[in-house]
């Protein structure tokens, strides 16, 4: 949920972005939100919200 929020929010808030961009921001966030979950001891409600902000 982290990255559709993320792509949500960046819909919402701006008219610059483009496909280019948003797919590489969901690529980013996931790969953040999966390196959360495999190399820290985050807990699990906290990757929805790291996802959004990155």
């Amino acid at each position: 949920m982290g990255v559709l929020g993320g792509l949500f929010v960046l819909g919402g808030t701006t008219t610059r972005a483009n496909s280019t961009g948003a797919l590489t921001g969901a690529l980013v966030g996931a790969a953040v939100m999966f390196g959360l979950w495999k190399f820290t001891a985050v807990n699990g409600y906290l990757y929805t919200a790291c996802g959004i902000t990155t």
